[in-house]
């Protein structure tokens, strides 16, 4: 789907691999990386700013991933962790990173920016001290940063699953693993998100988006393979749910479309989180025949738009944005991939795909009442806090 015209061209994750190998030799002389992890960034399909208020969301892991290759060191009194990346946050920042694994705190704002984050995901891996656990690491990624497609997700999962690796000590569970990632974004990185992001980031699962209930933490796979559809991303370059996720079991994509379109709709009014350059994204996408529906995802104020249309579609839709939008749009045709996992450097390819990440049906209570406040084209149960809908139902409870 990558080769349509005027699309971007995700890179390999081999690609990405040999790039960080690069990155490693060149930052690293006479030392070779031995372990590999991936993890990938996720759209979110509908539920935006619900995660942190304890609701529902629906994303799905990108096949834009972040690659972490490296090395313990053979010093086994060795506290030193090294990681160099092949991109910067900022323009000028250094593109590599010493510190101790042991005893570290927040220092306030580092440099370069991502420092922190690394810092945060080894302070907060769930082994410790990592006395003798010093590493060489090189980190390369294909998710935008700043683009609202959790590069600092794809960041943090990727290097805990590093970790994981080079210890022997797998997280003792997958949300474990999740709430370690968040808990090293709040405290290392100053970001109170929700747990959406590194919960996609370690669960996903190929051709499925997946349900999280932000309360109970219970997660539930919803299939999203139908070969005749495409999740369209449009990178705009500035830097209705629980309804939803019955709409796409059934394969109804008009009433799916609707309520992401309600969700931005949503978003853009209550939150007052969109800008115009969003807005006029998702209106000329929905003005093209074969659109079921299409919001702006992340935290708002720029970056990506989601949309779920028709394969036929996406030309006229790449046609459309080009000759009518203010701005420079960037395109990727998406699926749902795969979450966290490892890549054998010794095997040609990698070997196969990483499948020891898996996801668990956990059974969601039952909704006691369905005829709750009606807003914006969708029904939450107040007294039930059900917050699907992007910012109403959150907006009325904070009063």
């Amino acid at each position: 789907m990558n080769t349509l015209v005027g699309c971007e061209s995700i890179p390999q994750v081999q690609d990405l691999i040999e790039e960080a190998k690069d990155r490693f030799h060149q930052e690293f002389p006479g030392s070779s990386p031995t372990v590999c992890a991936i993890a990938p960034g996720r759209v979110n399909l509908i539920g935006g700013h619900t995660d942190y208020n304890a609701g529902f969301v629906l994303p799905m892991a990108l096949p834009m991933v972040t690659v972490v290759v490296g090395r313990k060191r053979d010093d086994p009194d060795s506290n030193r962790c090294s990681i160099a990346t092949t991109f910067s946050v900022r323009e000028g920042e250094p593109k590599r990173v010493d510190f101790d694994s042991v005893s570290l705190q927040y220092e306030g704002e580092a440099v370069p920016k991502w420092g922190n984050y690394v810092k945060g995901v080894v302070a907060c891996f769930h082994q410790q001290p990592l006395d003798g656990m010093g590493f060489e690491a090189a980190i390369a990624t294909s998710v935008p940063i700043g683009g609202g497609l959790s590069s600092s997700a794809a960041l943090e999962v990727s290097l805990y699953t590093f970790l994981e690796l080079i210890t022997g000590s797998p997280a003792p569970s997958l949300k474990e693993k999740a709430l370690n990632c968040q808990k090293a974004e709040h405290q290392f990185a100053g970001m109170p998100c929700g747990i959406m992001d590194h919960f996609i980031s370690v669960m996903g699962e190929e051709g499925h988006v997946i349900k999280i209930d932000c309360r109970s933490l219970g997660v539930e796979k919803v299939p999203l393979a139908n070969p005749d559809l495409s999740v369209l991303i449009i990178n705009s370059h500035i830097a209705r749910a629980q309804a939803a996720a019955e709409a796409l079991k059934a394969e109804d994509f008009e009433a799916f479309g609707k309520l992401v379109t309600q969700s931005h709709e949503s978003l853009r009014t209550n939150y007052e989180v969109s800008c115009p350059e969003l807005n006029q994204l998702v209106t000329l996408t929905l003005s093209v025949d074969g659109v079921y529906g299409s919001r702006l995802t992340g935290g708002g104020f720029g970056g990506c738009t989601v949309t779920l249309l028709k394969n036929e579609a996406i030309q006229n839709v790449v046609k459309k944005i080009n000759e009518n939008y203010s701005g420079k749009a960037s395109f990727y045709v998406c699926s749902p991939a795969h979450g966290a996992r490892k890549h054998d450097l010794s095997k040609p390819g990698g070997g196969p795909p990483d499948t020891a990440v898996q996801v668990s049906r956990t059974p969601f209570p039952k909704l006691l009442n369905l005829n709750g406040l009606q807003m914006s084209g969708l029904q939450c149960k107040m007294d039930g806090k059900e917050l699907w809908d992007d910012g109403c139902c959150c907006r009325y409870l904070a009063r």
